[in-house]
């Protein structure tokens, strides 16, 4: 149903914007599943994705329209167009147009030195970013991620792309500390946050028993944090790597 609704948005695109390879177009959406099926129908139609997160201020989504020449945005009332006449479009999964070398996606820096720049990745910095994952992740015991990182940063692309790309289930919620009324609910849980999330969780003294795999990225992790688990029963991995890597660059189990 997902890759149904997914094609459907691609043929959309192509029929009713001509959008091509390396099209860049900005989701601008509510984080729901509908964002998911627009961000695969992006990719399928072979254009690029320019992640935009609601709550920016104007000015920065001006910038990063302006500066990435973002050639169409998908808003609420672009995806509403587009229901209205998803009944009349094929489900079938399109050609395929572009290459391993064409443009996949374009992640804006926190911007922490002058102006936020783009980071332009291709289907083949994340194809090998996914490959790995599946080989570092093979004998893990998962059934499902809980994806809590912004499409706005790359975690999301390990939480979403290689969840789908394994045939995982996806549990899409806010923030990380939305988990804490799903950990109960699911059997073999894999969880991908910031340290300073999980210390949180620890802080309020949530059970962790469901949880099998856990990955931490994106801060120094502190010794109180992994001394808290039972690392015989659950997989905590280092990770480190930033946007331009294409994620990660570095792990440590």
């Amino acid at each position: 149903e997902l890759n149904e609704k997914a094609n459907q948005l691609a043929h959309y695109l192509r029929t009713t914007q001509r959008v091509k390879a390396e099209t860049l177009i900005g989701i601008k959406l509510e984080r729901n599943d509908w964002m998911l099926v627009v961000l695969l129908g992006i990719l399928k139609s072979g254009a690029a994705y320019l992640p935009i997160d609601i709550d920016y201020p104007a000015e920065r989504i001006d910038y990063m329209l302006t500066d990435s020449k973002c050639e169409l945005l998908i808003d609420t009332a672009t995806l509403q167009r587009f229901k209205e006449e998803q009944h009349a479009l094929p489900s079938e999964n399109p050609s395929r147009v572009n290459t391993a070398h064409h443009l996949a996606y374009v992640i804006y820096t926190s911007g922490s030195t002058g102006q936020p720049k783009g980071v332009m990745i291709e289907h083949s910095n994340a194809v090998a970013f996914i490959s790995w994952c599946i080989k570092e992740f093979s004998s893990s015991k998962f059934d499902t991620v809980f994806a809590v990182t912004s499409i706005c940063f790359d975690l999301s692309i390990f939480e979403l792309i290689f969840t789908l790309c394994i045939g995982k289930k996806i549990r899409l919620l806010p923030n990380a500390l939305a988990v804490i009324p799903y950990l109960s609910t699911e059997e073999n849980i894999l969880l991908n946050m910031v340290p300073s999330a999980i210390g949180a969780l620890l802080n309020e003294k949530v059970d962790f028993s469901k949880v099998n795999v856990l990955n931490m990225a994106g801060e120094p992790i502190p010794e109180k944090y992994i001394s808290a688990f039972d690392l015989t029963r659950i997989e905590i991995r280092n990770l480190y790597g930033p946007s331009e890597d294409t994620t990660y660059s570095s792990v440590y189990r």
